[in-house]
């Protein structure tokens, strides 16, 4: 059975280091993280995919969506039981997105649009086979993951009015694109325009192009240059000695807050992703299958 992992910050350190990416501690460094985005060190792929080769030929041969959904549980459950993931996984309060796609539109730069509830349900075990070697292969960077998207989920919970809904925590493990304005969160000075463009928002710029690098600005890429831009406008408006800022609509002072994009930094240098859905009710932890 895989042991648990006792110190997750030298998971983290270790999958960043194994992906020939420091691990940000304090500013946050974003600088070519969406050149190639999504590639963890998944030690326990070979074996994994071995494991689970039967259930990807049944799925295959399978067309209906009842029987594929139990194919992904009972292939799940077999991974805890050849102990390539812990068996409380089986029991814990994990949940995943599963896509509806014919409920699911298209933005102009490949994203999600999901205005429709029926596109997207929040399910107790992973969505298919694909996901079930996406989690298996990596189950310690997976805690790893769970660990610094935790932190930014308390965050944002910082950032956001008392009034706002519980943000869950739910994993993301597919292919697709980001949803369509699912960006963490957005800063400007209070009362916004005071800044001029040299000052803030050419920091900004110049973050979003550093992060992109030669990649094409759409989907997975051009979501992450656009986190690299505000997280530099976060640290633009400390470093002017403003005590707040206009976080979403919403003028709040620094103290008490931390940077939500620090982590989310973190968690695309040592592989993964975070996004936060266009509705504002889930963070997700987002893993790119092999």
């Amino acid at each position: 059975m895989l042991a648990r992992v006792n110190d997750v910050r030298a998971t983290i350190g270790r999958c960043a280091n194994l992906c020939g990416v420091s691990v940000v501690t304090k500013k946050p460094d974003w600088t070519g993280l969406a050149r190639a985005p999504f590639a963890p060190t998944r030690p326990l792929l070979a074996r994994a995919r071995e494991h689970l080769r039967p259930w990807f030929q049944r799925e295959r041969d399978e067309s209906d969506p009842a029987a594929r959904d139990e194919l992904a549980r009972e292939a799940w459950e077999s991974c805890a039981t050849a102990g390539l993931i812990p068996i409380e996984w089986l029991t814990s309060e994990r949940r995943w997105v599963r896509w509806i796609m014919e409920h699911v539109g298209r933005g102009r730069d490949r994203t999600l649009d999901i205005t429709d509830a029926r596109a997207r349900q929040i399910i107790d075990h992973p969505p298919d086979v694909q996901a079930c070697l996406t989690m298996a292969s990596d189950p310690e960077g997976a805690l790893a993951a769970e660990h610094l998207a935790e932190r930014v989920r308390r965050a944002l919970t910082q950032w956001s009015s008392p009034t706002s809904p519980p943000i869950e925590l739910v994993w993301r493990a597919d292919k697709l694109e980001p949803e369509t304005g699912s960006i963490l969160l957005s800063y400007s000075e209070p009362p916004p325009g005071r800044l001029e463009y040299r000052e803030f928002n050419l920091q900004g710029e110049r973050a979003f192009s550093a992060a992109l690098g030669d990649r094409s600005p759409q989907g997975w890429p051009l979501f992450i240059a656009r986190m690299a831009r505000e997280s530099e406008l976060y640290e633009v408006l400390v470093d002017l000695g403003y005590d707040s800022a206009n976080a979403g609509g919403i003028v709040l002072g620094f103290e008490g807050r931390s940077n939500p994009y620090v982590h989310a930094a973190e968690l695309f240098a040592m592989g993964y992703g975070v996004e936060r859905s266009a509705n504002r009710r889930y963070l997700c932890i987002v893993a790119r299958p092999p």
